[in-house]
């Protein structure tokens, strides 16, 4: 199941970059935007991760070949090192945002590709991107709450006249 999730994805990029290299072939075939391939690897990596069958370790590794994989079908037929760092960012953030938890594995994937170690700038742009959406993850987003994640309230309860700061005391 998860070799035929990774085939999807790849599929999906594929004809992605085929449709954008050549729009007047594909025009009745189905495109797919990059945010649908972010999409669905923020699923599987979501999948992997909530896997009871897999040990933490297995899911680290399972989580980073993925997204190596990913990332390096996704930029194959980038048109310049800019857009396929931009890809790369895309994809690590999408897979952090899903699994915080996971994210420095997700950073380790993606700067251990040599097409993207070797552009100036890309490690720290892959970084801070996947640290920001990971700890903004962390801190209350409603996108990705899950049964143990530990999230502060989004607004304040009733009753506090809307002037305080409410802060949430582990000891509760």
């Amino acid at each position: 199941m998860k070799s035929l999730s990774a085939f999807l994805v790849l599929l999906l990029l594929a004809s992605n970059v085929n449709a954008a290299s050549a729009p007047a072939q594909n025009a009745g075939a189905a495109q797919y935007s990059a945010a649908d391939a972010e999409s669905i690897l923020a699923l599987q990596v979501a999948e992997l991760a909530s896997s009871t069958k897999l040990t933490p370790q297995a899911k680290q590794k399972r989580i980073a070949d993925l997204v190596r994989k990913t990332v390096i079908a996704a930029t194959a037929n980038a048109k310049d090192a800019e857009q396929a760092v931009q890809i790369a960012v895309g994809l690590a953030t999408a897979a952090a945002s899903a699994v915080p938890e996971y994210s420095q594995f997700v950073i380790n994937a993606v700067v251990s590709i040599p097409s993207i170690a070797s552009v100036d700038g890309a490690m720290d742009a892959v970084r801070s991107a996947v640290v920001g959406a990971a700890s903004t993850d962390t801190q209350g987003s409603p996108s990705n709450a899950g049964p143990t994640a530990s999230r502060a309230p989004a607004a304040p309860p009733s009753g506090n006249g809307g002037g305080g700061v409410v802060v949430a005391s582990p000891s509760r």
